[in-house]
């Protein structure tokens, strides 16, 4: 016996959007996280300035920036809005980034960044740290701006690009 019933209902579905990047760091620029890493970040700031050495390494579609931090020193990062690896190759560093407190990493460690973080950072024993960006662009200011976030008072590169760099 065929029956004559009628098509089952279509589920119309709508794709539920991620916030991109930006929009997640806007969410999070008044948390109180953030705004205490402002208060260290001031703080940092009134401070003598070190100067810390970069290097930038191009290949074919790769962007290598790699950091030499010295013991003793607290930094606070830019704010990254790609998510790529970072390898922390020697030292001992403290990372703060607001959410799970204080994590304490020793050389060799591999982590990744994930959209929307900020850390704080404090060296514990002299450290190279280094990032590795998906680009063709080979110029480090032109990378700072696509690969973090800089409107308003992050608009400043500060050592996102080189200022001293190592030969």
């Amino acid at each position: 016996m065929v029956c004559d019933t009628p098509e089952p209902p279509v589920a119309i579905i709508a794709p539920v959007l991620e916030p991109t990047a930006k929009e997640l760091v806007e969410s999070r620029l008044k948390s109180e996280a953030w705004e205490r890493i402002d208060r260290i970040d001031d703080a940092i700031q009134s401070c003598p300035q070190l100067d810390l050495p970069l290097t930038h390494t191009f290949t074919k579609g790769l962007y290598t920036r790699t950091i030499y931090m010295p013991a003793g020193a607290g930094i606070t990062t830019r704010i990254h809005l790609t998510e790529h690896p970072f390898l922390l190759s020697k030292g001992v560093v403290s990372v703060w980034s607001g959410e799970g407190g204080w994590v304490k990493i020793s050389a060799p460690h591999l982590g990744v960044t994930t959209p929307g973080t900020r850390r704080v950072l404090f060296i514990h024993e002299d450290a190279v740290w280094s990032t590795f960006h998906v680009t063709d662009e080979t110029d480090p200011d032109k990378i700072a701006l696509q690969m973090t976030y800089s409107e308003g008072k992050f608009s400043e590169l500060g050592i996102a690009a080189a200022t001293k760099e190592l030969k």
